[in-house]
């Protein structure tokens, strides 16, 4: 469960801390006062995509910080094991800073993470049900994933778009093979020419790097053999202030007065090897400056045999160093011309084992699909009935057209709906009114949200566009819902907000500079939160006494 939430610098919220309960919290405020802000700190926090416009006016940072509750969850206390950001302890904090000059941060228990990689723990902490939802019921593949969630195909679903991406490739290269066969002897000719001009020039890494470093040396041989005779010269002069000139005196000196301080030996242990490497450095750098002479005509030869490089690989479009490569791609592209039948052969037989794989993938989806299609219509319907709708109908068709694949599968889902008794069932999208597609989708949101394994649901004023009667049911579910995980609430229906178990206030106050505050309200403060959502901004005694009895029957 979500335990605590802090925000820092977003939007108009300069500092905001709250904490969360067990069971069903619903968040209440007037419009604009900055619910949607909390829970937009909520979803940085959980790895959406950061944008800088949500960072507070004038600040150089903002920072949202998450902590969960995941002591009944191993699923995942595993997930944090198995990525080393486990603490040993249950429970796990999640922080996203953002900065106006700078990609954002992420953090998961103070250890730095990728924001995919916050994401996917976000996935498994927190289910988001917005109130846009009802609008995506017209969407294919919304609908189809409204079926996968319910069906728990994602282990099969991954192992399909894994299937598909070979299929899909294996036939881009029956393609090309087949191209290429189009093309005949002019293809072999080309090929034939440019391998016989790599292999003549003997292209290879390690002679570039050679031919490469020689060049260096030729173009900078006057400043290097300036560097080697002061050196020697600093070494080994006729002057006695050498190195090891200077090197040897000392020896000198300590080696005659040692006998009355043996401290000194060690002292004159490390000089005497350090003029036998001084001494083994200057003769090194003799026989060097004995061979610096520069001949102009091999310098010319580097330098044709560097261009002769550059020149080809332009010609290639690779680096220099790649050539060699290169030529070993041309040669396997000519053997496989000589031997296109054979090649082609086998890609189709591997294509054709691919294809098979694929079918018995996404017919394994298919039935899951269409198991859950079934369960789905008569659990969906049930909800609907219990949300005064008691004569719909709702039907989730599954058909799947073998003729095509995706990385989805093969299937299509329909939504058909009645919401009168003996009408047919038709598309959700030409038979259910706004109010009505407003049930549906919060019928669908209810069934799926109580098979999910995530501890925390977030409904963001999925009540929107009903009321009365309806309004209590939606509450009533959701504090039945309450029972099974922890369920976040932003409402505007005081039938919903009456239901739950805990009660926060969203409050914007302007003084100077606009503040948000978030409140834990008692007894007391609830029953005035609701008379206000009842009456408006004139709270009266009827309202009040309508709100203590609201609490009262939802205790």
């Amino acid at each position: 469960m979500l335990r605590s939430l802090y925000i820092n610098n977003i939007a108009i919220i300069s500092q905001l801390g709250a904490e969360f309960f067990p069971g069903m919290t619903s968040v209440t405020g007037e419009t604009g006062a900055g619910k949607s802000i909390v829970i937009d700190a909520l979803t940085l926090a959980l790895g959406k995509r950061a944008d800088k416009e949500q960072l507070k006016h004038g600040a150089d940072k903002a920072e949202v910080i998450a902590e969960f509750d995941i002591g009944d969850h191993p699923g995942v206390q595993a997930w944090l094991a198995k990525q080393e950001l486990d603490t040993g302890e249950h429970e796990c904090v999640l922080r996203r800073n953002l900065y106006p000059d700078r990609p954002s941060r992420s953090f998961i228990n103070d250890r730095p993470v990728t924001a995919q990689v916050l994401s996917q723990l976000g996935e498994q902490l927190v289910n988001f049900c917005g109130q846009q939802e009802h609008l995506s019921l017209v969407n294919p593949a919304h609908r189809l994933d409204i079926v996968d969630r319910h069906a728990g195909t994602e282990e099969n679903l991954s192992r399909l778009g894994k299937c598909f991406q070979e299929v899909t490739a294996i036939h881009a290269r029956i393609e090309e093979l087949e191209q290429a066969d189009s093309q005949g002897v002019d293809q072999v000719d080309m090929l034939t020419f440019l391998i016989k001009e790599l292999e003549q020039g003997e292209f290879s890494e390690q002679d570039y790097g050679q031919v490469d470093q020689e060049q260096k040396r030729l173009a900078h041989a006057t400043d290097i053999a300036s560097a080697v005779n002061i050196s020697i010269e600093l070494l080994n002069s006729p002057d006695q202030q050498n190195v090891l000139g200077m090197l040897n005196q000392a020896i000198s000196q300590l080696t005659s007065v040692c006998k009355f301080d043996t401290r000194l030996d060690c002292a004159i242990e490390a000089l005497a090897q350090s003029s036998v490497v001084c001494d083994d450095a200057a003769s090194e750098l003799a026989t060097i400056a004995g061979k610096l002479d520069v001949e102009p005509q091999r310098q010319d030869e580097v330098d044709t045999r560097l261009a002769s490089y550059h020149q080809l690989a332009r010609k290639h479009r690779c680096e220099p160093v790649e050539l060699e490569q290169k030529l070993k791609a041309l040669r396997n592209k000519l053997d496989e011309i000589a031997n296109r039948d054979n090649i082609l052969k086998d890609f189709k037989d591997k294509h054709a084992r691919a294809l098979k794989q694929y079918y018995q993938i996404a017919g394994k989806i298919s039935q899951q699909r269409a198991r859950s299609a079934t369960s789905l219509s008569k659990a969906v319907s049930s909800h609907l009935k219990a949300l005064n709708l008691p004569h719909a109908v709702c039907e989730f068709e599954c058909s799947t057209n073998t003729s095509r694949i995706s990385p989805n599968g093969q299937d299509n889902i329909r939504i058909l709906v009645s919401t009168n008794r003996g009408q047919p069932p038709g598309p959700v999208e030409k038979i259910a009114s706004g109010g009505e597609l407003s049930r549906i989708s919060l019928a669908i949101q209810l069934e799926t949200a109580r098979l999910a394994h995530t501890p925390v649901l977030v409904f963001d004023e999925v009540d929107a566009g009903i009321s009365g009667k309806t309004a209590d049911l939606v509450g009533i579910k959701l504090k039945e819902l309450g029972g099974h995980c922890q369920v976040i609430c932003i409402t505007h229906l005081p039938q919903v907000a009456s239901k739950a178990r805990h009660q926060l206030k969203v409050s914007k106050l302007t003084e100077g500079s606009s503040m948000v505050e978030l409140d834990y309200l008692d007894a007391q403060a609830r029953i005035e939160e609701l008379a206000r959502i009842l009456s408006g901004r004139n709270i009266t005694r009827e309202s009040m006494a309508n709100a203590r009895v609201m609490l009262q029957d939802s205790a």
